[in-house]
């Protein structure tokens, strides 16, 4: 089945990395390309492209996913790199939201939190070169990064809920189709764990999760 894109592709690798994901929604998803985010223009500049690209997923449109294309990403050797890139960019795209004054920390911790936006909650993941190619955020291509920001609607759309009564079903069977892809995949971690600890995930399940939040950036993103 195609990928229904609502913006034009400025790359393959997004297609790609879409057409071998082993999630089950992939294929079906909606997506709406960010911008460029590419060197040498100033963050604060690619950082207005995404709060605009962001204020355009509101309420009404039909859409599963924004995904943000970064190349040059064989520069972000350790998941920390990559925690520090999501922290300056989520920092810069809440101090753009007239619509939230609140700390983007407040709350991080609890089991129910997510990235707000413009007033639409969104879940994140990262995915990169820096991990193995068995790991299930590998990003499939060795100079391409994607951060993916997926509204809550999304998921109740394809019955992705801890309150629908299939979500241990879909879980387990998600968990299945990565590791026949060689991919790891630990569903019991993944809903046992903060949602926002899973938007950076380690390089491996006996590392420690990643609190992105508190790893530090030199960037000037206001």
């Amino acid at each position: 089945m195609a990928i229904a894109t609502t913006t034009p592709p400025t790359s393959n690798a997004l297609r790609d990395f879409l057409a071998l994901s082993p999630c089950p929604f992939a294929q079906r998803a909606r997506i709406r390309r960010g911008r460029p985010w590419g060197d040498p223009r100033p963050l604060a500049e690619r950082l207005d492209d995404l709060h605009a690209d962001l204020l355009g997923m509101g309420a009404g449109q039909d859409e599963d996913l924004l995904a943000l294309e970064i190349g040059l990403a064989e520069r972000l050797r350790t998941p920390r790199d990559a925690a520090a890139l999501l922290h300056a960019t989520l920092d810069g795209l809440r101090a753009r939201d007239r619509s939230n004054q609140d700390p983007l920390t407040r709350g991080i911790e609890s089991a129910d939190w997510d990235f707000e936006h413009n007033g639409e909650r969104f879940f994140i993941s990262l995915f990169a070169p820096l991990y193995p190619v068995t790991h299930s955020r590998f990003s499939g291509h060795r100079s391409v990064a994607f951060v993916l920001f997926q509204p809550e609607r999304s998921f109740r759309r394809y019955g992705v809920s801890s309150r629908h009564p299939g979500r241990g079903r879909l879980s387990r069977a998600v968990e299945r189709r990565f590791h026949r892809q060689g991919k790891d995949y630990d569903a019991t971690l993944n809903a046992s764990t903060a949602k926002a600890l899973r938007f950076v995930k380690p390089l491996s399940s006996e590392e420690g999760p990643i609190a992105w939040w508190q790893v530090p950036y030199e960037a000037e993103v206001g």
